[in-house]
């Protein structure tokens, strides 16, 4: 049943998924996937990237409402039609494996870049825009699956799951330590991303400072409720360079570099 995948382009298969009556393989690392609605054995090529420096894989693809998205090793790919393409660029780098769940209306995808690390992304505006959830570092997420309100998450070291009937989470499980997160991109320019969690309310200050120890912007300064929260910071007023963000909450103090390259 291979007839139209070319030996030494597209034999190797990576990914099956069924959309309607028709099967996608996301096979070779050309930028290509393939595609046959059961009535011939003969797989129709389509072109969904530009193949690089590095192997274009399919790894998965969905269609949302009425629209196609890819996850691939460039990162995500979105289409009207399922024949032409646009590139969504996550800044992620090389993926090595990535798979979408979906939930009331909102997706979710992992980026795992193969060497311990994953990267999470959502969209509640059917893939228009795409908000960074978390790096998770030393952490290489295999598959996933929505279960009964749950996000599971095939990992290397088992079996993960995140309530997705609660915002209070973290790495799968309910928020139970704080924690300051690495944040995305960075470097950056001109804006960032920056999470954290608190497992209670509490009184919350989030500043960045340069490195001569000078307040250079307040993120946060009041009271939180308990959870995963995240905000931008934006240097476009700001000199290149290394700073650092902190936190202080509840005798909790944290300190993480940013680096800010225009």
């Amino acid at each position: 049943f291979s007839q139209g995948l070319s030996f030494y382009y597209s034999y190797n298969v990576f990914s099956l998924k069924l959309i309607g009556n028709t099967i996608y393989a996301g096979a070779g690392g050309n930028g290509y996937f393939y595609k046959n609605d059961g009535t011939s054995p003969e797989w129709i090529e389509i072109i969904f990237g530009t193949f690089q420096s590095e192997p274009l894989v399919m790894y998965d693809i969905i269609k949302f409402n009425s629209e196609y998205f890819i996850a691939s090793s460039y990162g995500l790919h979105k289409s009207k039609d399922g024949i032409n393409w646009s590139y969504l660029n996550t800044n992620t780098g090389s993926i090595g494996n990535a798979n979408f769940a979906v939930h009331n209306q909102k997706i979710y995808v992992h980026l795992s870049k193969g060497a311990g690390r994953t990267f999470w992304f959502t969209s509640n505006n059917n893939g228009e825009t795409w908000d960074f959830m978390e790096d998770q570092i030393g952490i290489e997420v295999l598959n996933v699956a929505v279960i009964d309100n749950k996000l599971f998450a095939g990992r290397l070291d088992g079996l993960w799951l995140l309530d997705l009937n609660t915002t209070s989470v973290d790495d799968g499980n309910l928020v139970q330590e704080f924690k300051l997160l690495q944040n995305y991109p960075n470097p950056f320019n001109p804006t960032t991303k920056i999470s954290y969690s608190i497992p209670k309310d509490g009184f919350v200050s989030l500043k960045v400072y340069d490195t001569l120890g000078k307040e250079v912007s307040m993120l946060v300064n009041g009271e939180m409720k308990a959870g995963y929260h995240e905000v931008e910071f934006n240097g476009s007023n700001l000199a290149s360079g290394i700073y650092f963000y902190r936190i202080q909450t509840n005798g909790f103090v944290s300190v993480k570099k940013l680096i800010l390259m225009k």
